[in-house]
């Protein structure tokens, strides 16, 4: 026979009979006393996550430490960050940046195509664009690049020579260099 201060009842007609030290009651409020009110079932603080053992107070401790799985690790995402960038002509560069800000979806769907085959792929690419009188790209280009994949690279550039700006200043023509640096979670 195992005594009952070991196992504790595991049925009771009140709260806290099932309340001994380890007992697994399905009432009660002590430890292993079936939870924490009346008419409560289950194990007390037994959530199935987190280390098992007692606090310094001599308290069951099973699951109170949840996540500790996942201390220290962070998910991390691919980014597309945009550089410093340089204008020759009448349009503000804080339009210019608004306007790329409002399509950076784009530049990042051209290298989270590549980034499923290649995950480590990251890089930088520096594209040079024209902005005609009325606000249209009429030429965007490869200035530089260390991405070394062609095709994020001819994608970026695709998908800039779409793009709309205000027209500029006076109805002259703007030259935009703009950089954009691309950093996989994988690299």
């Amino acid at each position: 026979m195992i005594p009952r201060t070991r196992l504790g009842n595991l049925i009771g007609v009140q709260i806290g009979d099932a309340a001994d030290l380890g007992g697994l009651g399905p009432l009660g409020t002590g430890p292993g006393g079936g939870g924490t009110g009346e008419n409560t079932l289950g194990t007390g603080n037994f959530n199935t996550i987190g280390s098992a053992g007692r606090d310094s107070g001599g308290r069951n401790e099973y699951g109170r430490q949840v996540g500790l799985l996942t201390r220290g690790r962070r998910a991390t995402v691919p980014e597309v960050v945009s550089g410093v960038l340089t204008v020759r002509g009448s349009l503000d560069k804080e339009i210019i940046r608004r306007v790329v800000h409002q399509h950076m979806n784009e530049i990042k769907f051209c290298y989270d195509q590549e980034l499923a085959s290649k995950p480590t792929l990251a890089g930088r690419i520096s594209v040079q664009f024209a902005i005609s009188p009325v606000g249209q790209v009429i030429t965007s280009v490869m200035q530089s690049t260390s991405m070394d994949d062609t095709r994020v690279e001819n994608c970026v550039v695709n998908a800039i020579r779409r793009w709309e700006f205000p027209k500029p200043v006076g109805g002259g023509i703007a030259i935009v260099l703009y950089p954009f640096s691309f950093t996989s979670p994988g690299g």
